[in-house]
């Protein structure tokens, strides 16, 4: 295949115009699966001197897409994204269509490009500018062509080109034109230059890079995989430094020092004053009494209580948080507003706190490797517990986490924090192991003829109990609530009734206290009942890691451990013939699981489920050890228990 596509790109690149459309009738056959094929991805970056802005970034960016599919007409409208940071200096898009019963295509230039300033609703405020439009005449078999040209606006934008993709690519390239006196950096990605065509090349006064793969491999979505950064090739360029007019060398991101130095500048412009607002705040929530951890508590909880979460990226505003004052005002705010207003509610205190740049779990870098803004996209607050002799990191953007915990999308991430006078640290933050997320339901089970009944009691705690309350809070109406503690309750088969249920709420826990029954779930004969007590469904839960030849880690929201302990009455005039054997399996660090059946009581049987999984994120190679887990699980659950009649 790789040499029918590199015969046809010799194609495209010298008959592209032929307007010929037999020459790419090809695709559609090699790509069936597919509505597009990118013919090409082109982008060529232009960084050189500039007397007012220290240097000038001038970006041009060309597709061509051949549509193979008859879902072309939902390709016909597409959309040109750019904001404080990038401007648009000129654009152009057409299609070529094919004429009716001809071999040959008409060209269609699109005219009319509509331009969206905004785009805001209620969680979510940014200055992207969005110019849409629409290609005309769009069916199977057109081509599709859009080039524009941007102007970045600040040096500390970085570059980056990916070199795999979900859909096919026939040619992609990547150019940085770089004038003399500036240096740029790259770091490569799950590759290395030798994995493309790379090319270094001089002008007069500028040196060339060039990046060049034709067809990229394709990668399949896996469930449950991390996101592609972390296992697509690709790089990331950046300007290192510059030397100006006066012959000075300006650092813009050689090194960490100069991304902190960047971010600081900007936190620095926040007034912070000490208002009486805020000093009435700090008086309403803590006690003179409260221990100094105490007070960091109260006062996190009542940020995440009493101001709205609003993602707000508009210009600068994407980087400068607003001054705590007019956010305690407001009650809303993006991550920087909340972050600024937990530091200064703390330092009216004299309680020691920082503010902390973090990238999501989504992106794979590392400060160290990669000093630039690409790599973090968060901003919380951290606190240093000098007695337990570790950071707590404060993240109100999650008004449901416990105190103590990270939000759930920042586990193991690197944090920087701003230690403040030029100074920063760099700091993970720690993962919580399983012991701190824990489902554990209590049930006492008994029988009524062919029914079985129970009253049970579920708690949830750490990341288990965030998730549900963020659920109960969505869940506006009792019918709501109920069907949602139904789900998470439900046991044996698809009959089981919730009859009565309340729920508590408290800082780091969820309570489910519930009376339910399963009819026709108890199999009956003259002298026997036979029941199962595996009462929970894990057929799905193991799906993910059962993927054919798996090519990627798996990847799981956070550590777990599940606990089922139920009580099983023996009905009068029963006694017990057979329970199944005890089962178990030791993964080390990663995992363990057992079953145990307990016979010891008198007239009650005590089945014991314990599953505890000790990881975010699993390496492919890990993956076959929770296969067998998997398969030990399912054939334990076909297990059940014999009651006999006493004679």
């Amino acid at each position: 295949m790789r040499i029918i596509i590199s015969v046809s790109f010799l194609i495209i690149t010298t008959l592209i115009w032929s307007q010929r459309p037999i020459d790419y009738a090809i695709f559609s056959e090699l790509y069936k699966e597919h509505d597009y094929v990118l013919l090409e991805d082109n982008t060529t970056i232009n960084i050189s001197h500039h007397k007012e802005k220290g240097v000038e970034i001038i970006r041009t960016l060309e597709k061509t897409f051949y549509l193979t599919s008859d879902r072309a007409g939902l390709f016909q409208n597409d959309k040109i994204y750019s904001s404080y940071f990038e401007k648009i200096l000129n654009k152009e898009a057409f299609s070529l269509n094919v004429v009716t019963g001809k071999d040959r295509y008409k060209k269609e230039k699109v005219k009319d490009f509509e331009t969206d300033e905004t785009i805001s609703n209620d969680v979510f405020f940014d200055d992207v500018v969005v110019t849409s439009f629409q290609y005309k005449g769009v069916k199977k078999g057109s081509i599709l062509s859009l080039k524009y040209t941007s102007e970045l606006t600040d040096p500390h934008l970085s570059f980056s080109a990916f070199f795999s993709s979900s859909h096919p690519v026939v040619n992609k390239t990547m150019e940085i034109n770089v004038e003399d006196g500036i240096e740029i950096s790259t770091v490569y990605f799950n590759m290395d230059s030798t994995d493309v065509n790379f090319t270094t090349s001089r002008k007069r006064n500028s040196t060339t890079y060039r990046w060049e793969k034709d067809t990229l491999e394709i990668y399949k979505p896996e469930p449950s995989s991390p996101k592609p950064r972390y296992f697509v090739p690709h790089f990331v360029s950046r300007i290192s430094h510059y030397v100006n007019q006066d012959g000075e060398k300006i650092g813009v991101l050689e090194g960490v020092q100069d991304l902190y130095n960047w971010y600081s500048s900007m936190v620095n412009e926040v007034k912070c004053e000490d208002t009486l607002s805020l000093h009435s705040l700090v008086h309403q929530i803590v006690s003179p009494e409260d221990s100094e951890r105490e007070k960091v508590r109260k006062v996190f909880q009542w940020v995440q209580n009493n101001v709205r979460y609003i993602a707000i990226e508009d210009g600068l505003g994407g980087f400068i948080p607003r001054d705590p004052d007019v956010v305690l005002k407001r009650r809303y705010g993006d991550c920087k507003d909340m972050a600024t207003l937990i530091y200064k509610l703390l330092k009216i205190q004299d309680i020691p706190s920082y503010l902390v740049w973090i990238g999501t779990r989504d992106l794979p870098y590392r400060y160290e490797e990669l000093p630039s803004p690409v790599i973090d996209n968060h901003m919380i607050t951290a606190y240093y517990d000098e007695i337990a002799g570790e950071y707590i990191f404060l993240d109100a953007t999650d008004d449901n986490i416990a105190f103590g915990y990270p939000s759930g999308f920042i586990q193991g991430k690197e944090a920087l924090i701003d230690k403040e006078n030029g100074n920063f640290e760099i700091v993970s933050v720690p993962i919580p192991t399983a012991d701190k997320t824990i489902m554990a339901d209590s049930v006492q089970l008994y029988i009524e003829d062919y029914e079985l009944r129970g009253k049970g009691e579920m708690q949830l705690t750490g990341y288990y109990a965030a998730d549900t309350k963020d659920v109960l809070k969505a869940s506006s109406r009792e019918k709501s609530k109920k069907n949602f503690t139904q789900g998470l309750t439900q046991k044996g088969n698809n009959k089981y009734d919730l009859e009565k249920y309340n729920i508590a709420l408290n800082e780091n826990e969820v309570i489910f206290d519930y009376e339910f029954s399963i009819p026709s779930y108890i199999n009956k004969t003259e002298n026997e009942i036979y029941i199962n007590l595996n009462l929970e469904n894990l057929s799905g839960f193991f799906s993910a890691y059962e993927v054919k030849d798996r090519k990627r880690a798996v990847t799981e929201r956070y550590a777990t451990q599940t606990q089922y302990v139920y009580y099983l009455t023996i009905p009068e005039g029963y006694e017990l013939d057979y329970v199944p054997e005890d089962v178990s399996m030791d993964g080390g660090d990663l995992f363990s699981f057992h079953i145990n059946y307990d016979a010891s009581h008198e007239n009650q049987v005590v089945y014991n489920f314990n599953l505890i999984l000790n990881y975010i994120h699993l390496d492919v190679e890990d993956v076959p050890s929770i296969v067998e887990l998997g398969k030990k699980v399912k054939t334990a659950y076909k297990e059940t228990i014999i009651l006999k009649k006493i004679r």
